[in-house]
């Protein structure tokens, strides 16, 4: 789990866990400390290691950072393994069609689609603490572009929440 430590990252372990998957959390050192109440199986600190050169193979290798490519990590797939994007662009969907022509394994570009099974499955797992939003920074209108900023720096942590009106 690449950016594991990000907003959709933090999500993804803890889905994966809940569905019983090892998951090997990767995230900058300053990450870590986050990822922990989030309980990976281990923890990949990118800047120490090259999570891209290990000699391991995985079922899933699911990049929520966008820092990765088909390419690179074709080799960390197991046999019928997956490749997952949240940040697709054009050859992630040529890889996506090619593969399913070609080989055994398979890459996912992921889109966001309204789907409201799923939203009510992620409403029913939180509503039995089996899943959290890690809140880490709130702001107000007035903070958006600070906000962006430091979500396009790649480092944030969690979620971010914009306060459009005071709490009740």
């Amino acid at each position: 789990m690449v950016g594991a430590a990000g907003g959709v990252g933090s999500f993804a372990v803890q889905l994966a866990k809940g569905a019983g998957a090892q998951v090997t959390a990767v995230a900058s050192t300053d990450g870590h400390a986050f990822l922990a109440r989030l309980a990976p199986d281990r923890t990949i600190d990118y800047q120490q290691e090259d999570w891209k050169a290990l000699g391991e193979r995985f079922d899933i290798v699911f990049d929520a950072s966008g820092t990765s490519t088909f390419p690179e990590c074709r080799r960390l797939l197991a046999a019928g393994g997956t490749y997952v994007h949240t940040l697709p662009n054009a050859a992630l969907f040529g890889w996506s069609w090619w593969l399913k022509l070609t080989a055994k394994e398979h890459c996912v570009p992921v889109m966001e689609r309204p789907n409201r099974a799923d939203l009510e499955t992620l409403v029913r797992l939180a509503a039995a603490g089996r899943i959290r939003s890690v809140v880490t920074r709130i702001g107000g209108p007035e903070d958006v572009p600070a906000l962006q900023r430091a979500m396009a720096g790649g480092h944030n942590r969690g979620k971010i929440v914009v306060r459009f009106a005071p709490d009740p």
